[in-house]
């Protein structure tokens, strides 16, 4: 399925173009400058990445073709996901201690202990942390979406969306703790199986109708986040940054339909399914090319971010997608990545 393809490699471009504009938008010092608006709309347009990436996987994994026995799919599934989840928690708590020392910041072993037990063994790490469940949870979400009828479960999809929606709306702004991470797949299980049902329906919107709710959806998340940060602080306003916030839900299915509807490869199909396949280890790797080119004095602020942001993102997608070519050719690194 080359859109597969397309998307996959599209959502992870997006994905460190968003981690470059970070550091402008995140910082309170910028809010509302010209460079911060730059990186609002960076991030109003390409925050569907992580719930693409989540569809992607229900479009996937929860294919009608698929017939395994429990044993045999969680034996899968553990040899793919665990053995990276393990290998990169170790590389960045070992990373964040290094650049701890390089900064002069103190890092103890009980604080990375307890990113670890967090989820977050550095910041994008959390993605992997939240497949645990989702894995889990497939063989039976195949059971669900093989016998519910075509309006049962497009009721279960307004009824889980919703309620994931009003979860992030809570835990944004009245709950200060967050949940373990075991529990994090459950907001997502609406965008799992969605990616399934768009995989196996031919109904769509028109290209025009989802292109007018992705321009709708990113102009509210943009205006939301400033409105909302200016009244209630920043923190607050990066609410609509959130990939389950009310903005973000029907800008990321949006874009889903209309990447489906337009299969275009990038150069060709054969070059297109060879980058696809590199996507899990430029998500690894990027941030630690970004955290060197940070330490260099390289970032999205020398210059106008309308073109420092894609000018340092294009490098870093494409170092760390070359390293991950590299990578998958040595026999002990190639099942990390």
């Amino acid at each position: 399925m080359l859109w597969v393809d397309t998307t996959r490699i599209l959502a992870i471009f997006a994905v460190v173009l968003l981690h470059v504009a970070a550091c402008v938008v995140s910082s309170p010092e910028q809010f509302g400058s010209a460079p911060w608006w730059i990186c609002n709309a960076y991030n109003a347009c390409g925050r569907w990445c992580v719930p693409a990436f989540v569809m992607l996987s229900g479009a996937l994994l929860l294919a009608d073709s698929k017939a395994e026995s429990l044993s045999v799919f969680y034996r899968k599934r553990a040899s793919r996901l665990l053995l990276p989840l393990l290998f990169w928690s170790l590389f960045y708590l070992a990373w964040t201690y290094l650049r701890g020392r390089l900064l002069g910041e103190a890092v103890t072993l009980s604080s990375l202990g307890g990113l670890l037990l967090a989820g977050h063994p550095y910041y994008h790490m959390w993605f992997l942390y939240m497949l645990i469940g989702l894995t889990f949870a497939t063989p039976f979400l195949r059971i669900l979406v093989r016998n519910l009828a075509s309006r049962d479960l497009a009721l279960f999809l307004v009824a889980t969306f919703c309620m994931s929606a009003v979860n992030s709306l809570y835990s944004n702004f009245c709950f200060r703790g967050k949940p373990l991470f075991i529990f994090w797949f459950l907001s997502y299980l609406p965008y799992f199986v969605l990616g399934h049902v768009i995989r196996k329906t031919a109904w769509a919107p028109s290209r025009a109708l989802a292109l007018l709710v992705f321009v709708l959806s990113a102009l509210c998340t943009a205006g939301g986040c400033f409105a909302i940060g200016r009244a209630y602080g920043l923190e607050k306003g990066l609410y609509f940054y959130s990939p389950l916030s009310v903005t973000i839900i029907p800008l990321s299915i949006s874009l889903m339909f209309l990447l489906k509807d337009c299969p275009v490869p990038l150069v060709n199909a054969s070059f297109t399914h060879t980058v696809a396949g590199l996507v899990l280890g430029v998500y690894l790797l990027h941030p630690i090319l970004l955290d060197g080119l940070r330490y260099l004095g390289v970032s999205a602020l020398r210059g106008t971010p309308l073109l420092t942001v894609p000018l340092i993102a294009l490098p870093v997608f494409a170092g760390a997608a070359g390293i991950t070519w590299v990578a998958q050719r040595i026999p002990y690194l190639r099942r990390t990545l």
